[in-house]
């Protein structure tokens, strides 16, 4: 793939990489808030199961999305009576193929790292580990949100590092 394509997939898989973030992270979180009782082991156990059926429920989604925005080309496509051969060698399948794999490969990757990354929030930033807390400015407290918002804006870090 070219330069712009591969910055192509990058942006459209970040869309999908920060849904699942953002899901697991906030499915682990809400967990540890109602039982914060539980071990990393446990948290990163219950991070898992939430991950695996997110991953499920987002790589359909990113498969009928894909299939749905080629529908016109495949129309096309048969219209101009190509053979299969021509049509499975094709740039463009190629093209939107890797754009959809790329996609669920970054969203497998994301789950582990923000179970890592929340878990790692939930321990070592608060010492007596019972809220969630990052004080900002004195009086100013942020939870979640701020973490998850903390994780988006280093995302352009990691797209120069791919790109």
């Amino acid at each position: 793939l070219s330069r712009r394509q591969r910055q192509m997939c990058i942006r459209e898989a970040l869309g999908a990489v920060i849904d699942t973030a953002l899901s697991v992270t906030s499915s682990v979180y809400e967990v540890w808030t109602h039982k914060n009782s539980l071990v990393e082991k446990e948290l990163t156990s219950t991070g898992y199961q939430v991950g695996k059926e997110i991953i499920g429920t987002t790589v359909n989604t990113l498969l009928f999305a894909y299939l749905g925005g080629s529908i016109l080309l495949f129309s096309y496509v048969q219209t101009q009576k190509y053979s299969l051969e021509i049509i499975l060698n094709s740039r463009f399948l190629f093209q939107d193929v890797a754009i959809m794999l790329f996609g669920a490969i970054a969203c497998l990757v994301a789950v582990p790292v923000s179970i890592k990354c929340i878990i790692w929030q939930i321990r070592h930033i608060n010492p007596d580990k019972k809220q969630l807390k990052l004080k900002l400015h004195g009086n100013q407290k942020m939870g979640i949100s701020y973490i998850v918002m903390s994780l988006i804006r280093e995302m352009p870090v990691v797209c120069k590092i791919l790109a």
